[in-house]
C-alpha cells in the first residue's frame, strides 16, 4: 500500500464521513442505521480508507470504506465506496488490497461483490483488480429492476476449482 493511504476498522466518529460518501456515490444510497444493521451482525466488519491530510502524518481524512462479511471460505462485500473527489487516485485499490491480503490458502479463499449493470465504472475497476463476473442476479434491486452482476477474485491456486 502507498504511504499516502492508511486503512484501518471503521469507527463510530467515522458515520458522518461514510454516510456522506454513500450519498454521493450511490443513487439509492444506505442510511446511517442501514450501516448500523449491518455492522451489527455476527462477522460482519467495516473498513475506511484515510489520506494524510497535509505535511501533518498524524491527520487523517475518510476517504472510502468498505463493509463485508467474514464466511468460513469466502468474504462477501455488502458495501464498497471511495468518495468522487478520490476516484482513480489509488485510495480503492488501497482498500482493496486490504481485503484481499485477508484471504488465505487454507480457509477464505474468494472474495464477493454485487455490483448493479448500470455501474460500468465499478465493474471495469474490477475487472482490473482481477475479479470476474461468475453470475448474473436478476431484478436483484428491490427499488429497481436492475440487474447486478456477481464478480468474485479468487486466490490464484483456487481459480480452476468451482
Amino acid at each position: 500500500m502507498s504511504d499516502r493511504y492508511h486503512v484501518r476498522w471503521m469507527i463510530a466518529r467515522d458515520m458522518p464521513c461514510v454516510c456522506d460518501i454513500e450519498q454521493r456515490c450511490f443513487e439509492f444510497p444506505w442510511s446511517r442505521d442501514d450501516f448500523g444493521r449491518a455492522l451489527r451482525c455476527k462477522n460482519c466488519v467495516g473498513l475506511v480508507v484515510l489520506e494524510t491530510i497535509g505535511e501533518d502524518d498524524r491527520k487523517w481524512n475518510v476517504v472510502g470504506y468498505t463493509v463485508y462479511v467474514l464466511y468460513k471460505t469466502e468474504i462477501q462485500v455488502l458495501n464498497f465506496a471511495i468518495h468522487p473527489e478520490w476516484q482513480r487516485t489509488g485510495a480503492g485499490t488501497a482498500l482493496m488490497q486490504e481485503l484481499m491480503g485477508k484471504l488465505t490458502t487454507g480457509k477464505r479463499r474468494s472474495l464477493l461483490l454485487e455490483v448493479r449493470e448500470t455501474n460500468v465504472a465499478a465493474q471495469v475497476w474490477l475487472r482490473g483488480q482481477g475479479f470476474r463476473v461468475v453470475n448474473t442476479l436478476h431484478d436483484h434491486y428491490a427499488e429497481t429492476d436492475d440487474d447486478a452482476y456477481l464478480f468474485q477474485f479468487r486466490l490464484p491456486q483456487y481459480e480452476s476449482v468451482k
